[in-house]
């Protein structure tokens, strides 16, 4: 028979005996006789294995055959998979092209279904702050083959936003005071553009004082997660709370015409102090009592900030009166007289006040109970007049009233009420024979 043999003619002989493409066997054959008259076919070999065994024959011209040595090969074109993933150092998962204040971790999964993995790339940790493109790795297989993978960009900020505010101005300020800030970050960027520029403010409640108002404050965070807080702010001098006005004198009272009252009054401020005090007059001096009624005395005050406040009281200013002088008795008393008597009433105001010194429609009278228990007098001193007067006597110092009154008032009580303008009533009855 003739002599026969395999041998690999095509094919690229990768690593540890692996063929990384096609592969053709020939057979060939030696006949020292008759010579070779034919052999098998050479086989292809396109797909991937991990041993396919190969046979083959020849044939010589007087028809013997001899068989090949079987041969055995290993073929592996397929290139290996291999993937990329990413975590933080937090053990969640990292989203490539987003921003992390983390170091983050690759990591490279690798497969082969033929030759095997050879090689696989080791986990990379990446901790430069910025933007790393990407991070590559090559799988190998037992043949030979290779393949890349690469994970991108990894974006890593850990340093906090930059902050900048200014300080508190030292003066005192009527409303909440405001403070500028500015924020930046130079590597991931603000989460919010507005930190770029905003206002820290103080919140002093209305009617307080205070010299060491804070702020509030705020959180600026950068695209990565990194914060930096702003605030707050002290020793803002926020006065929104007026003076203190003390008014004792004058009182809500009654005082004589031209009686020397001292006025007494003053203002406090615990903030950004008194500007001014002033009053109708100068603490100290009189207050007016030149005429009768009702005055208002008013103490105004200001702060250095126009904080201002005012206090009042009312006052009243009457004649000096001392009574009814005789003939006239004064309460509990009744003073008798004859029906129709024109009865001179009597009584000082401590000087010439002029005529118009009664109230609108008065002096008048009215009906009243005679009480028995009340204790009687005869008016002794009548005078003659057809009508009621007034007059004044300068050397006495005495007004005198000429009430006349009427004859039908026999058998009856009365009551005679003297109001003045200065609003005081006085008032004397009467018993009519």
């Amino acid at each position: 028979a003739p002599t026969a043999s395999l041998a690999v003619t095509a094919g690229t002989l990768g690593s540890n005996d692996w063929y990384t493409s096609d592969v053709t066997v020939h057979t060939s054959g030696t006949d020292a006789t008759s010579g070779i008259a034919s052999c098998t076919a050479d086989p292809l070999q396109t797909s991937d294995t991990a041993g396919a065994t190969f046979n083959g024959s020849c044939t010589d011209n007087a028809g013997n055959v001899g068989n090949a040595a079987p041969l055995t090969l290993k073929r592996d074109a397929t290139a290996p998979t291999i993937s990329a993933s990413a975590k933080k150092a937090d053990n969640m998962a990292y989203t490539a092209g987003t921003w992390t204040n983390q170091d983050v971790l690759v990591h490279f999964a690798c497969s082969d279904a033929g030759s095997g993995v050879a090689s696989c790339p080791t986990d990379q940790v990446i901790s430069a702050e910025g933007v790393t493109t990407s991070s590559n790795g090559t799988a190998s297989d037992n043949a030979g083959n290779s393949a890349s993978a690469s994970f991108g960009p990894i974006q890593i900020d850990k340093t906090a936003p930059t902050v900048a505010c200014g300080s508190a101005d030292g003066a005192w300020h009527p409303a909440d005071a405001s403070i500028a800030c500015t924020a930046s970050d130079g590597t991931s960027g603000l989460a919010n553009t507005a930190d770029a520029n905003f206002n820290l403010t103080t919140s002093v409640a209305s009617g307080t004082e205070t010299a060491n108002a804070a702020t509030n404050s705020r959180s600026v965070a950068d695209l990565a997660g990194n914060t930096a807080t702003a605030g707050p702010i002290s020793g803002n001098k926020i006065d929104k709370k007026a003076p203190s006005i003390s008014l004792t004198s004058p009182a809500a009272t009654a005082y004589t015409l031209n009686q020397v009252v001292a006025a007494n009054f003053s203002c406090s401020d615990g903030g950004s102090g008194l500007a001014s005090c002033v009053g109708p007059v100068a603490n100290g001096a009189p207050i007016n009592t030149a005429s009768v009624g009702v005055k208002t005395f008013t103490v105004n005050a200001a702060d250095a900030v126009a904080n201002a406040s005012s206090a009042s009281v009312n006052y009243t200013v009457v004649y000096n009166w001392s009574g009814f002088f005789q003939p006239v008795d004064n309460l509990p008393v009744l003073n008798q007289v004859k029906a129709g008597q024109a009865i001179p009433v009597k009584f000082s105001l401590a000087g010439n006040q002029g005529l118009s010194i009664f109230a609108a429609g008065y002096p008048v009278s009215q009906p009243i109970a005679c009480d028995s228990g009340a204790p009687v007098d005869d008016i002794d001193q009548t005078v003659t007049a057809g009508n009621s007067s007034l007059s004044y006597n300068a050397p006495t110092t005495t007004y005198t009233y000429v009430w006349k009154t009427d004859k039908a008032w026999s058998g009856t009580c009365r009551q005679l009420t003297v109001k003045l303008i200065d609003g005081t009533e006085h008032k004397a009855n009467f018993k009519f024979k």
